[in-house]
């Protein structure tokens, strides 16, 4: 995750609290830097039974600086849903080219039971995932799993998600430059045919809604690729041949495009997602196998990179179908976790050019995440609850 400006924690400082409470305490005969290292290293379990210690800690706990160090030194994971009512897994990343458990590649941390009861994932960024009710579509969230606490979005009173009839495409980042925390709702009246394109964007350091206009084509709904704080998507340009890439810069609000290497009339079987600090494609319509193109430099069309991967038993396991497939890590081995949206989870493995599936009782929704100590009560926001 990149490093960003956390000024939307509480305002304490660290001189303030080192001149306190603080100075009574074991920790305080250690420069200030040096503490929130070594306590931004523990498991967020740990922490969050630290801050019950005294008030000290739990002043220094919820600086903006240890806040920040924390969200740095977290090993990235897994947030998975699969079907369970309201609970999630999460996991942590192992990597290596030597591991015991080489299969696997990561650790089961926790299962936490989410406000809703079904619901997918639509973005993560610092910890904080934005999800959609699919029991009422028109209910968004955003959440912390790990300080239990939320912001609730009715988009029919917000005018965001008048039409039931809609096609809805959205996502969740933060800036770049200012570090803000926004989720965009992009809604799309005319559906099926897709000619006019409202976006929405709420601003969780404002707690404001602001509307911008949309023009691109989705053909499909969506969760935004953050990288470079911007959030992309796959989209149809009528005069282009080639599929588009639309983005949004969370600091400017403001879209613009460029071209991908596919030439398509839809967007069926290819995913986008960040993968390695670049916007990456993944084309599932070949027979044996799938393609990933890297864009090497960003925004340089020319830089795109292709690479193929062979499955013995691609063919019979993965059938073209309408959603795209998400590589969402590439391992040190070589080794791909891939998501099929919706549908499952399952590692290409580099040495035997073969797929192994995580399996579930019904659909599974997975993203990934790290773990954070981030609270939205910390926004200021009115209507933070937790559960």
């Amino acid at each position: 995750m990149e490093g960003r400006n956390m000024d939307i924690v509480k305002p304490t400082t660290m001189r303030e609290i080192h001149h306190s409470e603080i100075k009574q305490d074991l920790l305080a005969n250690l420069p200030s830097d040096i503490v929130i290292y070594i306590l931004s290293t523990l498991p967020i379990r740990t922490i969050i039974r630290c801050k019950r210690v005294c008030k000290s800690w739990l002043a220094l706990l919820e600086t903006p600086e240890f806040v920040s160090s924390h969200i740095l030194n977290s090993i990235p994971g897994l947030a998975v849903y699969a079907g369970k009512p309201k609970l999630y897994d999460f996991f942590k990343f192992e990597d290596g080219r030597d591991l015991e458990q080489h299969e696997l590649h990561y650790d089961f941390v926790t299962q936490i039971s989410l406000p809703y009861k079904y619901g997918w994932i639509c973005g993560s960024v610092d910890g904080l995932l934005f999800l959609r009710d699919v029991a009422k579509p028109i209910m968004f969230c955003i959440c912390n799993p790990f300080t239990r606490d939320y912001i609730e979005f009715d988009f029919a009173k917000e005018d965001v998600y008048s039409n039931p009839q809609a096609l809805v495409t959205c996502g969740f980042g933060a800036s770049k430059i200012t570090g803000q925390h926004k989720a965009v709702i992009i809604r799309h009246d005319s559906y099926p045919k897709l000619d006019k394109s409202v976006c929405h964007v709420y601003t969780l350091e404002t707690g404001l809604w602001r509307r911008t206009s949309h023009v691109a084509h989705h053909d499909r709904q969506s969760i935004g690729a953050l990288l470079n704080g911007n959030l992309h998507w796959l989209v149809l340009d009528l005069e282009d041949p080639r599929l588009q890439i639309s983005c949004i810069d969370l600091e400017t609000e403001l879209f613009s495009s460029f071209s991908s290497p596919l030439t398509r009339c839809s967007t069926a079987s290819v995913g986008l997602s960040a993968l390695e600090d670049c916007l990456c494609l993944c084309d599932g319509s070949p027979a044996d196998g799938f393609v990933l193109w890297f864009m090497k430099e960003y925004g340089d069309e020319k830089s795109w990179t292709k690479h193929f991967f062979i499955c013995e038993d691609y063919k019979y396991n993965l059938r073209p179908h309408y959603f795209g497939m998400c590589p969402i890590k590439i391992f040190e081995d070589g080794d791909i976790l891939m998501f099929w949206e919706r549908i499952l989870l399952f590692y290409y493995s580099k040495k035997n050019k073969t797929i192994k599936f995580r399996t579930a009782d019904t659909r599974i929704d997975a993203f990934l995440y790290i773990q954070s100590v981030l609270s939205l009560k910390s926004f200021g926001l009115k209507d933070v609850r937790s559960f």
